[in-house]
Order: structure tokens, then sequence, then C-alpha cells
């Protein structure tokens, strides 16, 4: 890569480790971190990609997540207001 492209890429990737040990001294370590929130969202990201035809799948799932929401509010003014 760095021959093809005349680049060096051998450099730290991500900025915020950097300032890890300084927020862990400063502000202490963190407690009740929980990753469950993200993994369901994980989930219910791929079911949606899944249902794509893999061609422009961000436009689709976009059009996908809408619809859920826009069913999701149907569902609640009926039961709601009927």
């Amino acid at each position: 890569m760095q021959k093809l492209y005349g680049k060096n890429f051998n450099f730290p990737k991500q900025h915020a480790p950097s300032h890890l040990g300084y927020d862990i001294a400063h502000k202490g370590a963190t407690r009740n971190y929980c990753t469950h929130v993200g993994e369901g969202f994980q989930q219910e990201s791929r079911q949606a990609y899944l249902q794509t035809n893999f061609k422009k799948a961000e436009q689709q799932v976009s059009l996908h997540n809408f619809l859920i929401v826009l069913s999701y509010g149907r569902i609640t003014y009926l039961i709601c207001y009927h």
C-alpha cells in the first residue's frame, strides 16, 4: 500500500486513547457501563440491511426505518385514540 500510494500509513489511528490515562486519573473509572443498547441497535440495523437487495442499501435501510417509526406511530394512535 505504501509503495502504491506513496504515503506512510504507520501512524496511530485513534486520538481518544491518548487521553485515557489522564481521564481515568482525574475523573475515575467508568461505572455502570453497559453495551446492551448498542448491541440491540446493531441487531436491528443488521435485520434491516438483510431485507435490502444490497444495492444502494443506505437508502433502503433509511426507508425501512422510516416505515417502522411510521407504523409505531399509527399503532400508538389507534391504541390511544380509538
